[in-house]
């Protein structure tokens, strides 16, 4: 990172406790969003106690979690390289709207993805997955009862086939929970180019419209 001429912050041994990790280094990307690189997790088994019970587990493990999507205020050759070349990502699909990447480690179609919103920049959405469509059915159950604004309803994307609904959370960005995501095939490090609709069916638009309050005008 360093020698790329990116600035890395080394976390001190109080914010290693904090994070409960053995090592962990900060940096900025081009559009100045923080992200950090960490080893050593700390990790108990069965730890985990969900808020209500659930028919099946979230999707994580080696493959960590779902994956986040930013939007961003322009997005170049040099800053796709940042991602493809400074750390190694790999490329999933690329189009005019966004950049979709994955790291060599991962078997899902994308973790990360960028989404070109002239003049825009924040968190667009994250998203969590779960093994079961009964848990997905469940969550949705609740978001209807509770009255959270939901921004696209229940459906089944195209590219990765994962089976969702898209929510808005108190804290203003999107939350995509979903079962049944697609997995990229040992090996398979390939770039995809977008031959299917982008949803077979579903998803569409909710209560909630435009974009989130995590995303925010900049300077053009």
């Amino acid at each position: 990172m360093s020698s790329a001429g990116v600035a890395v912050e080394v976390a001190k041994e109080e914010q290693l406790e904090e994070r409960h990790v053995a090592g962990l280094a900060r940096f900025q990307d081009p559009w100045g969003f923080q992200h950090e690189l960490i080893y050593g997790q700390k990790y108990s088994p069965g730890s985990f106690t969900p808020g209500r019970p659930l028919f099946s587990r979230f999707v994580s493990d080696d493959n960590g979690i779902g994956h986040v999507v930013y939007a961003v205020p322009h997005l170049t050759q040099k800053e796709r390289n940042f991602f493809l070349r400074t750390l190694n990502f790999r490329p999933y699909l690329e189009q005019p709207m966004g950049m979709w990447y994955r790291p060599w480690n991962s078997k899902r179609h994308s973790c990360l993805t960028q989404l070109h919103i002239p003049n825009k920049r924040g968190l667009q959405h994250l998203m969590v997955e779960v093994e079961s469509i009964d848990d997905v059915g469940r969550a949705y159950d609740a978001v209807l009862d509770r009255g959270v604004p939901v921004q696209l309803t229940l459906g089944r994307h195209g590219p990765d086939p994962i089976i969702s609904f898209y929510c808005v959370t108190p804290s203003g960005f999107i939350l995509e929970y979903g079962c049944s995501g697609g997995v990229i095939d040992e090996g398979d490090y390939s770039q995809k180019t977008l031959v299917m609709p982008a949803e077979i069916w579903g998803h569409r638009p909710g209560d909630f419209r435009g974009l989130p309050t995590t995303v925010e005008d900049v300077s053009p």
